[in-house]
């Protein structure tokens, strides 16, 4: 069986990897988001 202690750092070690992963896709996709609203044609109106 796998030590008691170790347990609880895994979870926490692959919920940091995937926050990071999230945070990263997050970034990517407002940075897109606002490309998209710059170059919106109807922010010339």
């Amino acid at each position: 069986m796998a030590d008691p202690n170790w347990l609880p750092y895994a979870i926490m070690q692959n919920v940091g990897v995937l926050y990071g992963i999230f945070t990263t896709f997050f970034v990517l996709i407002l940075q897109s988001l606002n490309k998209y609203e710059f170059s919106d044609p109807y922010k010339n109106l």
